[in-house]
């Protein structure tokens, strides 16, 4: 994509980014971008802003002030709240964020298992599939414990999951 190509995406994307700012950004003359700015680049691009930053997939590492150099994928993971500071090693903790993922990957990946497992009630798959099925429980009742002590509101769950939180959680 040529700048002025790029400028005018910005442009139709509310931001006004002319061909000298760009120039100017990719000579390091001008050394930074407003929010806006960094937003309206990575949609004219058709990337996650987050990957403008940390550079996933180009062989070089990110810096992260005041860590330094990091992987660029854990700088992502960061930057969208999956992870903590990158290297804060007395921190071995689930972020906020990434609690409420596992949450959603808990809830919507249990509909498929038990689709498969209602046809195969009597072998021995089923009940791997059973006690699969009462880890992830057991997690999704970790999960929402964990976010209850952090003081965040854990998000409802579907009607036939309402016994995780039995006992007056909610």
């Amino acid at each position: 994509m040529s700048a002025r190509q790029l400028s005018e995406a910005c442009e139709k994307r509310g931001v006004k980014l002319p061909r000298s700012v760009l120039a100017n950004l990719e000579s390091g003359r001008r050394p930074y971008v407003s929010v806006a700015e960094w937003l309206a680049l990575a949609a004219a691009l058709g990337v996650p802003p987050s990957v403008l930053l940390f550079p996933v997939g180009r062989g070089k590492p990110a810096e992260v002030p005041p860590s330094g150099p990091q992987d660029p994928l854990n700088a992502i993971s960061w930057l969208s709240g999956l992870a903590l500071y990158p290297h804060d090693e007395s921190v071995t903790d689930l972020g906020d964020v990434e609690l409420f993922q596992v949450h959603r990957v808990l809830i919507d990946r249990r509909p498929s298992q038990r689709d498969w497992a209602e046809n195969e009630k009597d072998t021995a798959m089923y009940r791997i599939w059973e006690g699969a099925v009462q880890l992830a429980r057991q997690q999704l009742r970790t999960v929402r414990a964990i976010m209850r002590d952090r003081g965040l509101i854990p998000p409802q769950v579907p009607q036939e999951l309402a016994e995780i939180d039995v006992g007056g959680q909610e």
